[in-house]
Protein backbone atom coordinates (compact mmCIF):
# COMPACT_ATOMS: atom_id res chain seq x y z
CA UNK A 1 0.00 0.00 0.00
CA UNK A 2 2.94 2.33 0.53
CA UNK A 3 3.37 2.74 -3.20
CA UNK A 4 -0.29 3.56 -3.91
CA UNK A 5 -0.92 7.13 -5.06
CA UNK A 6 -3.16 9.32 -2.92
CA UNK A 7 -2.74 7.01 0.09
CA UNK A 8 -1.63 8.08 3.55
CA UNK A 9 -0.74 5.39 6.10
CA UNK A 10 -0.80 6.10 9.83
CA UNK A 11 -0.16 3.82 12.81
CA UNK A 12 -3.10 2.69 14.90
CA UNK A 13 -2.59 4.36 18.28
CA UNK A 14 -5.96 3.58 19.92
CA UNK A 15 -5.48 2.12 23.37
CA UNK A 16 -1.74 2.71 23.45
CA UNK A 17 -1.70 5.34 26.20
CA UNK A 18 -1.62 4.46 29.87
CA UNK A 19 -5.00 6.16 30.34
CA UNK A 20 -6.56 4.16 27.51
CA UNK A 21 -5.16 0.89 28.86
CA UNK A 22 -6.56 1.69 32.31
CA UNK A 23 -9.97 2.51 30.81
CA UNK A 24 -9.99 -0.75 28.85
CA UNK A 25 -9.09 -2.68 32.02
CA UNK A 26 -11.97 -1.07 33.93
CA UNK A 27 -14.41 -1.77 31.08
CA UNK A 28 -13.42 -5.44 30.80
CA UNK A 29 -13.54 -5.95 34.56
CA UNK A 30 -16.97 -4.27 34.75
CA UNK A 31 -18.34 -6.52 32.00
CA UNK A 32 -17.00 -9.64 33.74
CA UNK A 33 -18.58 -8.63 37.06
CA UNK A 34 -21.89 -7.88 35.34
CA UNK A 35 -21.79 -11.30 33.64
CA UNK A 36 -21.00 -13.15 36.89
CA UNK A 37 -23.57 -11.23 38.96
CA UNK A 38 -26.37 -10.81 36.40
CA UNK A 39 -25.66 -13.05 33.42
CA UNK A 40 -25.43 -10.00 31.14
CA UNK A 41 -23.39 -10.78 28.03
CA UNK A 42 -23.96 -7.56 26.03
CA UNK A 43 -20.90 -6.59 24.03
CA UNK A 44 -19.55 -10.14 23.99
CA UNK A 45 -17.64 -11.32 20.96
CA UNK A 46 -18.44 -14.78 19.53
CA UNK A 47 -21.04 -15.34 22.25
CA UNK A 48 -24.83 -14.80 22.38
CA UNK A 49 -25.83 -11.43 23.82
CA UNK A 50 -28.47 -11.37 26.57
CA UNK A 51 -29.43 -8.83 29.21
CA UNK A 52 -32.37 -8.73 31.61
CA UNK A 53 -32.93 -6.62 34.71
CA UNK A 54 -32.26 -8.39 37.99
CA UNK A 55 -35.26 -8.93 40.29
CA UNK A 56 -34.57 -9.54 43.99
CA UNK A 57 -37.65 -11.79 44.15
CA UNK A 58 -36.16 -14.35 41.77
CA UNK A 59 -33.17 -16.64 41.39
CA UNK A 60 -31.32 -16.45 38.09
CA UNK A 61 -30.43 -19.66 36.25
CA UNK A 62 -27.81 -19.54 33.48
CA UNK A 63 -26.80 -22.34 31.15
CA UNK A 64 -24.08 -22.22 28.50
CA UNK A 65 -24.27 -25.19 26.18
CA UNK A 66 -23.54 -26.62 22.76
CA UNK A 67 -26.12 -25.35 20.28
CA UNK A 68 -27.88 -28.57 19.29
CA UNK A 69 -31.41 -29.91 19.18
CA UNK A 70 -32.99 -31.04 22.45
CA UNK A 71 -31.02 -28.90 24.90
CA UNK A 72 -33.87 -26.49 25.66
CA UNK A 73 -36.22 -29.42 26.30
CA UNK A 74 -33.79 -30.85 28.85
CA UNK A 75 -33.33 -27.49 30.58
CA UNK A 76 -37.09 -26.92 30.83
CA UNK A 77 -37.50 -30.48 32.12
CA UNK A 78 -35.05 -29.68 34.93
CA UNK A 79 -37.09 -26.55 35.77
CA UNK A 80 -40.36 -28.47 35.87
CA UNK A 81 -42.42 -27.41 38.87
CA UNK A 82 -40.68 -24.02 39.19
CA UNK A 83 -42.51 -20.80 38.41
CA UNK A 84 -40.40 -19.23 35.68
CA UNK A 85 -41.08 -15.50 35.45
CA UNK A 86 -38.62 -14.85 32.59
CA UNK A 87 -36.65 -16.96 30.16
CA UNK A 88 -34.67 -16.46 26.99
CA UNK A 89 -32.32 -18.45 24.82
CA UNK A 90 -29.84 -16.98 22.35
CA UNK A 91 -27.34 -18.78 20.16
CA UNK A 92 -24.18 -17.80 18.33
CA UNK A 93 -22.78 -20.38 15.95
CA UNK A 94 -22.33 -23.53 18.08
CA UNK A 95 -22.84 -21.86 21.50
CA UNK A 96 -26.20 -21.53 23.24
CA UNK A 97 -26.89 -19.30 26.26
CA UNK A 98 -30.06 -19.81 28.32
CA UNK A 99 -31.23 -17.44 31.07
CA UNK A 100 -34.25 -17.84 33.34
CA UNK A 101 -35.52 -16.09 36.43
CA UNK A 102 -37.37 -18.38 38.86
CA UNK A 103 -39.63 -17.08 41.61
CA UNK A 104 -38.27 -17.61 45.10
Amino acid sequence: MQGCPNTILTPHVGGSTAEAQAAIGVEVASKLVKFVNQGCSLGAVNFPEIENAVDDKTHRVLNIHENKAGVLSKILGALQGANVSYQTLKTFDDVGFFMADIDI
